[in-house]
């Protein structure tokens, strides 16, 4: 919910507290070089420190970074915000760095969770949570920001809200397979695999 908050008013957000629109095409291509990067740079992590560990750090650097964008979005004066558009910028490297971390290892985690017999249920579980997020959080911030006289500023103050929660959640999520016990399990039907042949 958090995400998919500044996926759908950024551009309106960059036009109306940034004042210049072009600022969001600069943003999207930054998240998505960065996370390009992290994508091949980063997805090796996991087997060394794990799933849950690579999502935490992932999560907490989200947080980071959308809480030093809501801070200058909240309390810098309109006229000054482009003064601050080069931490904007930092701040979004970081966040593609730590969404891509986050995105690599969701769903694997999810996978290495299940077993065969449940795997298409714990994919439907997966896939829903994300569609109702998607569904919802239009609709939540568009009317938090409506109602309140700070309208488009609460924009990364929510999506830091809303990091904060799902790492509290995620948190109580227990990893039950390591990254070594996958591979062994990989390398072990692969084995049998070829023992059939």
């Amino acid at each position: 919910m958090s995400f998919n908050a500044i996926e759908t008013f950024n551009s309106l957000f960059c036009q109306k507290i940034l004042n210049d629109s072009g600022i969001h095409g600069t943003f999207t291509i930054i998240l998505t070089v960065s996370s390009i990067i992290s994508f091949i740079v980063l997805s090796p992590l996991a087997d060394k420190i794990g799933r849950k560990a690579s999502i935490l750090i992932g999560l907490l650097g989200l947080i980071i970074g959308l809480t030093i964008i809501a801070i200058l979005a909240y309390f810098t004066p309109v006229e000054s915000i482009a003064n601050w558009v080069w931490a904007i910028y930092v701040c979004t490297i970081l966040i593609g760095f730590s969404w891509a971390l986050v995105n690599i290892n969701s769903y694997p985690m999810i996978v290495e969770m299940a077993n065969k017999n449940n795997i298409g249920k714990f994919t439907g579980y997966y896939y829903s949570a994300s569609m109702i997020a998607q569904t919802l959080t239009p609709i939540l911030i568009g009317i938090i920001m409506s109602l309140n006289d700070s309208g488009l500023r609460l924009l990364y103050v929510y999506s830091a809200f809303m990091m904060i929660l799902a790492t509290v959640v995620f948190l109580f999520v227990k990893e039950r397979k390591s990254s070594k016990e996958i591979r062994k399990e990989n390398k072990s039907f692969l084995e049998r695999m070829g023992e059939d042949n």
